[in-house]
């Protein structure tokens, strides 16, 4: 699993890129979203 997207996500909710590209920057800044994380598989990384 991926962070999707401003592309995708425009694509699955029918508005422009620029438009959820501007939500989302809101929503950051008022605290709605407060971070964006990584889920790590340690798996994946052992075996590089």
């Amino acid at each position: 699993m991926s962070r999707k997207t401003v592309n995708e996500i425009a694509k699955e909710v029918r508005l422009p890129r620029t438009t959820v590209g501007e939500r989302i920057k809101k929503l950051v800044k008022k605290g709605i979203i407060k971070k964006f994380t990584a889920i790590l598989n340690y798996e994946k990384i052992e075996n590089q």
